[in-house]
């Protein structure tokens, strides 16, 4: 009779490929696809390829692995797969998991553990009110088609700022928080910019649009040298747009991931 795995082991790969190639990518992306992705840009040598399992069953055998790996085993990891394992293991995971997790450790599960997941999804439901995915977007096509934004998103953008500015409106899942102050500084990069260079649209009070001071009034009176100007700003503006979808859209996938799958 062959040995028997140990309780924490949910899956049949060997350890050296998990370390190589699943953990590892786990380590490297935050979401499901994200780890899809990753697994298949890996050089996986030719006697590891029958353990390219991509699916999301692996992915949750994996990750309950890691979170009710015993402290023994964690010691035999390398380094940075060792401080990513011991990270995870300290924040909050999915609520369908906590009835599986091993407490031989001694690691808080149940109503502790329910609490903070609890909180992180106020927290994200609450900030979701204020900014959400569609304005978001709607930000980001605003800027990139028109170099103009609506006033009241402007506002969201300072009201979502804010919000997480309190010190009670932190996640708990430093994974989630991690990829959230990304998000933030990648607001508040945009939104230094909107302060600086826009101005309200002419004709249109609703709206803010980029702006190059000049003694005309409108734009189709402007001299070449102000549109020169004018144009040097659009590659800035247009990347800072980009890079905040770009942060957003990581922030809402590890929420996803998180908490709400």
């Amino acid at each position: 009779m062959g040995k028997l795995k140990p309780r924490w082991v949910k899956t049949d790969i060997p350890k050296s490929v998990k370390i190589k190639y699943l953990w590892k990518a786990m380590m490297e992306a935050t979401t499901y696809d994200g780890w899809q992705q990753t697994m298949a840009s890996m050089d996986w040598k030719e006697q590891d390829e029958r353990y390219y399992k991509p699916s999301r069953d692996t992915y949750k055998r994996l990750k309950d692995e890691i979170l009710q790996m015993p402290i023994s085993e964690i010691n035999t990891l390398p380094s940075d797969l060792k401080r990513w394992v011991l990270g995870v293991r300290e924040t909050p995971i999915e609520s369908k998991d906590i009835s599986e997790l091993d407490t031989s450790e001694g690691r808080p599960v149940g109503q502790n553990q329910e609490k903070a997941i609890a909180h992180d999804v106020r927290i994200f439901k609450e900030s979701d009110d204020i900014l959400n995915e569609a304005d978001v977007r709607r930000i980001y096509y605003s800027l990139l088609s028109g170099n103009e934004v609506e006033s009241d998103m402007t506002f969201k953008l300072g009201h979502f700022m804010s919000f997480f500015s309190y010190e009670g409106n932190q996640f708990l899942a430093a994974i989630i928080r991690e990829k959230c102050e990304q998000f933030m500084k990648s607001l508040d990069k945009l939104d230094e910019f909107i302060n600086e260079h826009f101005f309200t649209k002419e004709g249109n009070a609703a709206k803010l649009e980029l702006w190059v001071s000049s003694s005309h009034r409108y734009k189709f009176e402007w001299e070449e040298e102000t549109w020169r100007e004018y144009h040097s700003l659009e590659p800035k503006l247009h990347r800072l747009a980009s890079k905040m979808l770009k942060a957003y859209e990581s922030y809402r996938a590890t929420v996803r991931e998180t908490l709400l799958t």
